[in-house]
């Protein structure tokens, strides 16, 4: 939570970044609050890729979409002084950096505290919508590069819509998982993304 936290107040440090004009004070931005906070993102997802036992395929697939395309766009904003390329990434930093309430609530059903099912439903919530913002954002000034004719230009036509694909899925799907573990588990077999089959009945003997 602590690490998430930085980021975000980094992140909202430099929020004059998407609206700059400048490029002098538009790189500033960058190297003062979204360098910094694009290296503590990717230590936070290697550590737990590197030591974090039973991850899930759709949190690994996350990890590294968001280690990749951060590394990849702030390179490429570096190379071409793009200020769109640059908002792109720090758009998607806040799919990173807005879990803190998830956090909270996913130790509060661990710790089985009155509130917890409030809590995580609320955070499910919330935070897909946040996520819903940030790639709005993200796609905006996607639409906005688009009239570059740079190699960093073509190879960000390619990688930021498949990686904003599978941002979106991952986050859909654990927003998904957080909002069912706040029912009883007998609740959640009806709620699941794939219906159960159902068990055939032994035939009654007469």
């Amino acid at each position: 939570i602590a690490g998430t936290t930085v980021s975000l107040a980094l992140s909202l440090l430099g929020l004059s970044a998407f609206w700059e004009d400048d490029l002098r004070d538009f790189w500033d931005l960058i190297r003062f609050y979204y360098k910094p906070n694009a290296l503590l993102i990717t230590d936070l997802y290697l550590y737990e890729l590197a030591y974090r036992q039973n991850m899930r395929p759709q949190l690994i697939l996350h990890h590294l979409c968001t280690i990749g395309i951060i590394a990849f766009l702030f390179a490429a904003t570096e190379r071409t002084l793009d200020y769109d390329i640059g908002r792109i990434g720090a758009s998607l930093l806040f799919h990173a950096n807005t879990e803190e309430h998830v956090f909270l609530g996913l130790l509060m059903y661990r710790l089985n505290m009155q509130g917890a099912p409030f809590m995580l439903r609320l955070s499910s919530v919330s935070s897909f919508l946040f996520k819903m913002i940030a790639t709005c954002s993200a796609l905006y000034f996607f639409v906005q590069s688009t009239s570059g004719s740079s190699p960093e230009h073509t190879a960000t036509y390619v990688v930021v819509p498949v990686t904003i694909i599978c941002l979106f899925w991952t986050q859909y799907y654990g927003a998904r998982v957080t909002y069912l573990l706040s029912y009883p588990k007998k609740e959640r077999r009806d709620m699941t993304l794939i219906p159960l089959k159902k068990r055939k009945r032994a035939p009654r003997a007469d």
